[in-house]
């Protein structure tokens, strides 16, 4: 849903990112995720990661599909 960041770019990167690495897919997100519509929910995400890298996000968002 962006249009500054290409998607092609975006599936690039993800596929070579380690194992270990953990993603967030945010499915109407755009490049300014913390100034998007939907801050309050990215901002409970990465405050719950902080606490616990491994634990389950308020949002319950999936990790990246491009992977």
């Amino acid at each position: 849903n962006d249009y500054v960041v290409p998607e092609e770019g975006v599936k690039r990167t993800a596929k070579v990112l380690p194992e270990h690495v953990r993603t967030v897919y945010y499915e109407a997100g755009y490049h300014m995720l913390l100034r998007d519509l939907q801050s309050e929910r990215v901002h409970e995400d990465y405050l719950a990661f902080i606490k616990d890298p491994g634990g389950q996000l308020p949002s319950g968002s999936p990790e990246w599909p491009f992977r």
